[in-house]
């Protein structure tokens, strides 16, 4: 269980979650940061710790060929390669004929944000959340955004992530927090 939050704002992408670790009967700080910077992009996971883990050490982010457009790249060679290191390393699910892995993830790349869902496709957002913690989280990301231009992106994030805690028994400070900005 978790909170991961993004926002999308002027070519720039920030990311904050919390270090929540839970089961059915406890919630302890994992010690673990889930929001990472890996090659070109940033991405913060909820869901399964080994999905994060392969997210930030196993998988090579691809090139994108010059003369693609950035969605493309995304939902065809990124996802390709992520899947092909998901299945090499024993995690990807095969149910009924359909594929998924046991996370989601935000994924900050070349000044967008986008969310990837378990069943792996992808949509660009400006503003977003994910794990336990979302509704809570989603609200305040879009009150503020929307009432304070002039608030930092990272304090925007910090309060979503804060009130998640307060109101989500699955989401626990420390927060940590990682942005990038646009590139070509």
């Amino acid at each position: 269980m978790t909170c991961i939050v993004g926002i999308e704002k002027a070519g720039r992408v920030y990311l904050g979650g919390d270090r929540a670790g839970c089961n059915r009967w406890t919630c302890v700080d994992a010690g673990v940061c889930k929001v990472f910077k890996n090659g070109p992009i940033i991405a913060g996971y909820s869901g399964s710790f080994r999905f994060g883990q392969l997210l930030q050490h196993a998988f090579k982010v691809p090139d994108q060929p010059s003369d693609m457009e950035v969605m493309h790249y995304l939902c065809v060679d990124f996802i390709d390669a992520l899947r092909s290191v998901l299945k090499a390393k024993g995690l990807s699910e095969i149910d009924n004929n359909v594929e998924a892995i046991s996370g989601s993830a935000l994924i900050g790349y070349r000044g967008g944000l986008y969310e990837l869902d378990a069943d792996f496709q992808i949509r660009p957002r400006q503003i977003a959340s994910i794990g336990s913690g979302y509704v809570a989280a989603l609200g305040v990301l879009y009150h503020l955004m929307s009432v304070s231009s002039e608030m930092r992106p990272k304090r925007v994030l910090e309060y979503s992530l804060v009130t998640a805690a307060a109101l989500t028994g699955t989401v626990s400070g420390p927060f940590d927090f990682v942005s990038m900005a646009k590139s070509k």
